[in-house]
């Protein structure tokens, strides 16, 4: 579902088709392959504010880099945070083991009848899956995606640093990248990576957005929803959005938001309730502030917008809305 959404997003804030910062990842990655001698490489991070294109210039790489390559290119990618799975660093690391076992073995499963959720064994599982890869005869290539990787959660059982399983050093075929809002100093590294990274063939900085800015698109996206379907109506959806952490499918909303103890009462936006027809309408116009941005971001309208000051919501009173978008 995730290589789809990436591969299907249309509404990219930021054109990177003709950008040096492309063509010198290109570069970057076609050095490491077709040195013969076994050129390796460290992962490459990119980094920049929220609204600097980050998701669109991931979108540009996955869409282009199997024309790069005069071989197979098998492309995994994760968005952190975005599902239970994927906002905690070793589960994350479990599914992406799992999608490359998939890729070795498509017809065998893909869990190792020693699966465990120790966290050294995911990191040696993850290491063996990568030497896989380097000794393959196959002329193939992997190429690794991660969105948003300082969102992901530490664990208590981590080893040494959240995200230490991140390779410093990766075979010819083998690519790694990851995009984040926050400086390396921010991330969980281990010393040896920080100062890894911080080389050039390492980290990309990217520029800072020089339009409109982020929340500001998304103050107007909110705007709107609440001119077309009513402030009520909209109200009771963010709300419901922004009280669980990982959203709601359209049937739970639709639960929420028809009511069903009167079968012969009038749904109407007016009095903040939905049918099948208004929240699919919703859902479209939402999807594209799911698209400007980034598929899931935190608008700066707060729940005090939505709620009176005298009605408590317990620990999301605070909140901001969460978008997520499926």
């Amino acid at each position: 579902m995730e290589q789809e959404h990436l591969s299907q997003q249309k509404d990219n804030i930021i054109d990177w088709s003709s950008s040096p910062i492309l063509e010198r990842i290109c570069n970057s990655m076609l050095n490491s392959y077709e040195t013969e001698t076994g050129n390796r490489h460290g992962p490459l991070i990119m980094h920049g504010a929220h609204g600097s294109g980050k998701t669109s210039l991931l979108s540009d790489i996955f869409n282009k880099c199997d024309k790069w390559f005069n071989s197979t290119v098998f492309r995994v990618i994760r968005f952190s945070g975005t599902t239970p799975r994927s906002s905690y660093n070793l589960e994350l690391l479990r599914l992406i083991c799992e999608q490359i076992c998939m890729l070795f073995r498509p017809s065998e499963g893909y869990l190792p009848k020693d699966a465990s959720f120790d966290p050294l064994y995911v990191n040696n599982w993850f290491q063996t899956l990568i030497r896989r890869f380097e000794d393959s005869l196959n002329n193939e290539m992997l190429v690794i995606f991660i969105d948003d990787i300082h969102r992901l959660n530490p664990l208590d059982s981590d080893i040494v640093a959240a995200l230490s399983w991140l390779p410093i050093s990766l075979p010819r075929n083998v690519h790694v990248l990851v995009t984040t809002s926050l400086p390396l100093e921010s991330l969980k590294l281990t010393p040896v990576q920080r100062e890894r990274f911080k080389n050039a063939d390492c980290y990309i900085e990217l520029p800072s957005p020089t339009e409109v800015p982020l929340e500001a698109r998304v103050e107007d996206q909110l705007q709107g929803l609440e001119n077309e379907f009513g402030f009520l109506a909209i109200s009771k959806l963010a709300g419901f959005l922004t009280c669980t952490e990982f959203g709601l499918s359209e049937t739970e909303l639709l639960e929420l938001l028809m009511p069903t103890s009167n079968s012969a009462a009038t749904l109407s936006l007016q009095a903040g309730h939905f049918n099948f027809s208004t929240l699919c309408a919703a859902k479209r116009r939402m999807t594209d502030i799911g698209q400007q941005s980034r598929f899931n971001t935190t608008a700066t309208r707060s729940l005090d917008d939505y709620f009176p000051a005298d009605r408590k919501i317990g620990a999301c009173e605070r909140s901001h809305i969460s978008l997520y978008i499926y």
